[in-house]
């Protein structure tokens, strides 16, 4: 990962100046057979939704067994929170964060319109790729119409110097040692403050360096993180990782993508479930009519852990991924 740190990269060619294809952790790129749809939205530009997959987002239905969080009403909040909600159902914005010596920073949140006043719903966190910006990855991930149908809130950290430190990986937070761990607590705690949150059912996902946090997160933030799912993301912690417990884990990835190539993806995942204390991986299942996810299940403390591929495709989101995200994260709860 240390070769992208020197490179000066135009747009979507971020992949080009890393030594090999599995070294680069950026922006979506051109080619293979799945990109941004018309618009010109560049990774880098702040046209957001533009450039956002042609998917439905939120209006598949969740595989076989994704049936325990996603549905409900939320557990009730008197128990949990105090004081009138600042946020309403189908609220947006940028908030701003005062996090110690780097000053100002910010995220965007969504809560979707399923969110049920009164009730303490459930957090995701949403982590871009390096050179993007929380606008591009609401629009690419689509996860904002799987919030609507389910009743959660969406954050998206916005990373110093657009990057986030996931140990070897990316960009200048890398280089400097930006403590993202804690900005990415700050942000949680920022968000509790201003509506009802589950604590027991903060999740974290994200693209390609925001993929790579999933792991940086799963090993030092396992306490309040139930479930994480990269996408082209591989584990890049460059210390070793003892969670506090066994973090569930959903890995997505586009068989033809350059830049976090799939051994990379796929060995990641394999040394996670092994970590977990998994027995070998079951039989593959088809979900979504598209994934093809193998699953390790009977693992240390009920956790499980998925890799799910797409044929084809680029170094991109996986298109129709939300909704398969989802119906993985929404089993897991902190105990």
């Amino acid at each position: 990962m240390r070769a992208l740190l020197g490179c000066s990269c135009l747009g979507l060619i971020v992949f080009a100046c890393g030594t090999s294809a599995s070294t680069g952790a950026g922006s979506p790129v051109s080619g293979g057979n799945v990109g941004p749809v018309s618009g010109g939205v560049q990774p880098g530009d702040d046209a957001g939704a533009a450039g956002e997959p042609t998917d439905d987002g939120g209006s598949a239905s969740p595989p076989a067994g994704g049936d325990d969080a996603d549905t409900d009403a939320g557990t009730p909040a008197a128990a949990l929170c105090s004081g009138t909600p600042q946020w309403s159902p189908g609220g947006t914005g940028t908030m701003t964060i005062d996090f110690g010596d780097a000053g100002a920073r910010s995220y965007l949140y969504y809560v979707g319109t399923g969110v049920k006043p009164g009730s303490a719903v459930p957090l995701v966190v949403n982590m871009h790729g390096l050179t993007n910006t929380p606008q591009l990855q609401e629009g690419f991930s689509q996860m904002n119409p799987v919030a609507d149908t389910n009743g959660f809130v969406v954050v998206y950290p916005a990373g110093l110097n657009a990057s986030f430190n996931a140990g070897d990986c990316c960009g200048e937070s890398s280089a400097t040692g930006v403590d993202d761990v804690g900005f990415v607590r700050a942000v949680v705690a920022d968000a509790e403050s201003r509506i009802c949150v589950d604590p027991k059912r903060v999740y974290e996902t994200g693209f390609s360096n925001g993929g790579m946090m999933a792991y940086q997160l799963a090993c030092n933030a396992a306490d309040l993180f139930a479930a994480v799912a990269p996408t082209e993301g591989s584990n890049e912690t460059n210390a070793p990782c003892h969670p506090s417990r066994p973090v569930p884990l959903a890995a997505f990835e586009y068989l033809a993508d350059p830049v976090v190539v799939p051994a990379t993806a796929q060995a990641s995942v394999d040394a996670w479930a092994t970590q977990m204390g998994c027995p070998d991986a079951g039989a593959t299942t088809t979900m979504e009519a598209a994934f093809t996810c193998q699953e390790w299940s009977q693992c240390e403390n009920a956790a499980a852990v998925w890799y799910c591929t797409l044929p084809g495709g680029t170094h991109y989101p996986p298109v129709g991924s939300a909704p398969v995200i989802w119906s993985f994260l929404s089993k897991f709860s902190l105990p």
